[in-house]
């Protein structure tokens, strides 16, 4: 099982290999474990927060200031924080000043920077302008951090689409699986629909449910139930919860559809039986259990389709 305690292999690790930096993610979902991550184990000199997005609602809360509190507790001691200007709240300015910690707001100039920037693969902005504004503070001339970048090897559940011929049509099969929440995925829609991939083509999703989210589970039927995602024509459910999310949504109940097998093979038969024409078809919800193998069935009938 996963553990905090992993932290203390890794920084033993790194005194042994004589490193000369290390970056870590904070893989805490309990603020108590967050805490003892940042402030007790790793210590760190300089802290990212990347977003303050509603997710994992029962262990931390239903409201973005109560996320930022949770956040803000990481904070150590005489630390370097950055932060996107949207993103920022005061709780984080409050704990900065008492823990004598320096805060950082990216701005919007640094999207003028990201220009000469040519990935070989999608990335949000948001992530390359805490990237560059990091690489920045510590003095690495630019030309060697866009290098960097562009080298970088990316996470199994990075936003991808593969192009799928199937029998009448092309379905454009996007991994949104590991964004998880509702905002996070209503995001990358959107950047999806400015890069034209929909293009009239008809929206269809499959919504992943998982046994041991049911707080994720209720922050998505929160999120159909308010008609947050009117560009999808059709819902596939998987997973657990399926049958229980679709008795609750009895305004768009007709345009939701549970699948039974956990097979990748057969989802994407029953599915592209009743499209006759070129779709897109977005993963959502959990990247966890049947996700990854949709994910891996992907990339074994598909061509990668750059954006």
């Amino acid at each position: 099982m996963p553990s905090i305690l992993e932290g203390k292999r890794i920084l033993k690790l790194s005194k042994n290999l004589k490193i000369d930096a290390l970056v870590l993610e904070i893989m805490s979902i309990s603020p108590e474990c967050g805490y003892v991550e940042s402030i007790q184990i790793f210590r760190p000199n300089i802290l990212l927060i990347t977003n303050i997005k509603i997710d994992h609602i029962a262990q931390i809360g239903e409201s973005k200031e109560e996320m930022a509190h949770c956040y803000a507790s990481y904070i150590p001691k005489k630390s370097t924080i950055f932060i996107l200007e949207r993103e920022f709240h005061k709780i984080f300015e409050l704990f900065a000043q008492k823990q004598n910690a320096k805060l950082i707001k990216i701005s919007e100039p640094y999207s003028a920077n990201l220009k000469s920037i040519e990935l070989p693969f999608f990335e949000f902005e948001e992530n390359l302008k805490l990237a560059l504004a990091v690489a920045d503070f510590l003095k690495i001339r630019r030309d060697i951090s866009v290098k960097g970048i562009n080298k970088a090897t990316l996470d199994f559940g990075h936003l991808k689409i593969w192009l799928i011929k199937l029998k009448s049509s092309y379905c454009y099969a996007v991994n949104c699986f590991a964004i998880n929440d509702p905002e996070s995925t209503k995001e990358a829609i959107f950047i999806l629909n400015k890069a034209k991939i929909f293009n009239g083509k008809t929206v269809i999703a499959i919504l992943n449910f998982r046994k041991d989210r049911p707080d994720r589970t209720v922050q998505w039927l929160r999120a159909l139930s308010n008609g947050m995602f009117p560009e999808i024509s059709k819902f596939y459910f998987i997973g657990e919860h399926s049958q229980a999310v679709r008795r609750k949504l009895k305004k768009i109940k007709n345009r939701v559809f549970i699948l039974k097998t956990k097979k990748p093979s057969e989802i994407m038969k029953k599915i592209s039986e009743k499209e006759n024409k070129d779709f897109v078809l977005i993963g959502m919800g959990n990247i966890g259990g049947v996700g990854i193998e949709i994910v891996n069935y992907w990339e074994k009938i598909g061509k990668r389709y750059v954006f």
